[in-house]
């Protein structure tokens, strides 16, 4: 009788489903305690929120402005967040309907979210918010170059695309707006990209842009924001200091022309909209310095114009040139804007 050799055990190597089933159900988890803890802020806060806008007209200039702030985020949390995680959860706990993906199926919770956010919710901490709407070409998809400036930029960009251009937004955007716990549960069903802002990261935001500009479609949108940060005086010191000082305005940063370029230059039939906006920096006037121009009380425009594309040169120096110009343009319209009374 021959002796079979006994078999060799193989430790047991957890599945990559299970390890990601485990990631999911900390995730979901992570959300649930956001929710409970965001109620029971909101609960415990609101009584002195409605104290605090009760006052904000009769308070002086600056500390009016860190109330509004305070107003905003009040708001932010009642009317964006907390929707959106438990719209979220639902979706998570309940199969999407035949055909839809989650893109399908988060995209409106998104565009609820963000118009309640963006009408009724700045008119409660009074900002009166005036938007144009711009001209499409429905036949074309649409790249947005927008400033940047003030608090919650990247929720205004979704907004506008999703709500004011009634577009599928795409966009690369900084790791770290997935600190905020609605946008990160949003981000990966609406291919948004997360790009951590180091050396790599920006090469990595270029290739980005370029898929998404092959990708675009007649329903599309892709926004840029081409001065790459948040407008600060500091920085624009520090920018004017080096050699694209000579285009930066009173109101703007200098604009980096690589991701602009890296989008258009992929998508040759996009149509082309610079996106102005102006009030949202007031909730942070220390940021502003001496000489920012003054603005009407509580007023937040956001204004567009389109550009033919046969006026986009195609060498890099001469677009550089030509986005330089286009962002005196963008300086002039915010002075402009802030100097309107009424």
């Amino acid at each position: 009788m021959t002796n079979e050799a006994a078999p060799t055990l193989v430790p047991a190597v957890p599945y990559a489903g299970t390890r990601k089933a485990a990631g999911r159900a900390a995730g979901v988890l992570a959300e649930i305690a956001v929710l409970v803890g965001g109620v029971v802020l909101a609960l415990s806060a609101a009584p002195g929120l409605v104290l605090l806008r009760l006052l904000l007209p009769v308070l002086p200039g600056p500390v009016r402005a860190v109330a509004r702030l305070v107003l905003l985020y009040g708001v932010y949390l009642v009317v964006f967040e907390l929707p959106v995680l438990w719209a979220v959860l639902r979706l998570r706990a309940t199969p999407p309907p035949a055909g839809q993906g989650r893109y399908q199926t988060h995209l409106p919770v998104l565009r609820r979210a963000s118009a309640r956010f963006f009408g009724p919710g700045l008119t409660a901490v009074g900002l009166r918010p005036q938007v144009e709407q711009p001209v499409l070409d429905p036949s074309r998809p649409v790249v947005l170059l927008m400033r940047h400036a003030g608090v919650l930029n990247t929720q205004l960009a979704l907004h506008f695309m999703v709500n004011r251009l009634e577009r599928v937004p795409h966009a690369i955007c900084k790791r770290a707006v997935t600190a905020d716990p609605a946008l990160a549960a949003l981000i990966r069903p609406l291919a948004l990209y997360p790009i951590r802002w180091d050396t790599a990261g920006r090469f990595r935001a270029l290739r980005h842009l370029m898929g998404i500009g092959r990708e675009l479609g007649a329903g599309d949108v892709a926004v840029v924001f081409p001065e790459g940060t948040n407008f600060s005086r500091r920085r624009q010191r520090r920018a004017a200091a080096g050699p694209a000082g000579a285009v930066a305005g009173g109101c703007v940063l200098p604009a980096m022309s690589g991701g602009a370029r890296a989008v258009l230059t992929a998508a040759p039939e996009a149509q082309i909209l610079f996106v102005g906006h102006t009030g949202l920096e007031d909730l942070l006037p220390w940021r502003l310095g001496a000489g920012y121009p003054s603005s009407g009380r509580g007023r937040f425009r956001v204004a567009c114009w389109s550009v033919e594309r046969s006026e986009v040169p195609r060498s890099k120096d001469e677009f550089a040139r030509w986005l330089d110009l286009q962002w005196v343009t963008m300086d002039g319209w915010i002075r402009a804007a802030r100097a309107e009374r009424g």
